[in-house]
């Protein structure tokens, strides 16, 4: 029987082995670099994972996560993982009606979104808490709201009946075992 390594397990080699090497890099819209160690990104994701178990998120739970592309995003993800929670990626340019009903099929334990940022930025001045290895029960989530991409001003986009059923019906597909 083959043993398999989790990303979580295989962060934390990295971080261990080869603590210099690059783990990620993140160029911004507008140009700058932002560049994660691999021994930065496994003590930031357990930084951030020792905040989001502050709370609320735990092992089974789910996190939320409405923010751009970003090293926060990355960590975000990766510190669900370490609780053993299970992220799900929210389209942050959502309008607030679509978002209020995609994050209430959800039902994330915590959410984060761009007014999150400073302190999910802070959480690397945290001390590093001893996590128990986890396994999330899921790897991820994909929530969409079945967007038919209209835009915002047309008369055909409005909050429909049954709408929120929707959503509801295409989440429960994706978490299915």
């Amino acid at each position: 029987m083959e043993l398999q390594t989790t990303i979580v397990q295989r962060i934390a080699a990295l971080a261990r082995n080869e603590g210099d090497a690059i783990a990620c890099t993140h160029i911004g819209v507008d140009g700058t670099e932002r560049t994660l160690r691999s021994s930065e990104l496994d003590k930031w994701c357990s930084q951030l994972a020792g905040e989001f178990a502050d709370r609320g998120l735990s092992h089974g739970g789910q996190l939320a996560i409405g923010l751009r592309n970003s090293p926060k995003l990355v960590c975000s993800a990766l510190a669900a993982w370490k609780l053993g929670a299970t992220p799900i990626p929210v389209r942050w340019v959502l309008p607030t009606w679509e978002l209020e009903q995609v994050l209430e099929v959800i039902d994330a334990a915590v959410t984060v979104r761009d007014d999150d940022l400073g302190w999910i930025g802070a959480t690397t001045e945290r001390s590093v808490p001893e996590l128990p290895e986890a396994l999330a029960p899921h790897m991820h989530g994909i929530c969409s709201s079945g967007s038919n991409r209209v835009a915002e001003d047309h008369p055909q986009r409005q909050v429909e009946e049954g709408r929120l059923d929707h959503v509801q019906r295409r989440l429960e597909l994706i978490r299915a075992p």
